[in-house]
């Protein structure tokens, strides 16, 4: 069984009794005390402190129904089966409006953007139309926005 008090030797490293004032090895006075009880304890406290922090992580885990952030005020859109908040999509539909050659998938999202029932985002979804027949001249754009307004 290991000793739970000694002295160690720093010069070789040998462990001496407690009694001893020299090494019984190289005969050195550098003997330092280890106590061996109070670590264990702390080692012993440790490990009773995280197996009591795991119980109690288990007994009172959130649930998943717990966790879902449930917003009445903001709306939420799907768009390629991901939902986005209402006001990332308000954004992204005015942000639209800048490019200069919009392509079929652009125009779908601001022309479903014009079927909802939320005044902003038809508005912004207009006046991204208006910018896009200001930079491409294309007539199919006005058909639109005679109808959103």
């Amino acid at each position: 069984m290991a000793k739970e008090s000694y002295k160690l030797c720093k010069n070789c490293g040998y462990k001496n009794d407690l009694d001893n004032e020299r090494c019984d090895i190289c005969g050195s006075e550098k003997l330092v005390r280890f106590d061996l009880k109070g670590k264990n304890k702390r080692v012993y406290f440790s490990i009773s402190l995280l197996i009591l922090a795991a119980v109690l992580f288990y007994l009172f885990k959130p649930e998943k129904k717990n966790l879902e952030k449930k917003v009445d005020d903001v709306g939420i859109f799907v768009s390629e089966n991901r939902p986005i908040n209402y006001y990332t999509y308000l954004r992204s539909i005015k942000q639209l409006g800048y490019i200069k050659d919009p392509d079929e998938n652009d125009e779908r999202a601001v022309i479903r953007a014009m079927g909802y029932d939320d005044e902003d985002l038809k508005n912004a979804a207009v006046e991204t139309i208006k910018k896009w027949y200001k930079s491409t001249k294309n007539k199919k754009y006005l058909v639109y926005i005679d109808s959103g307004h």
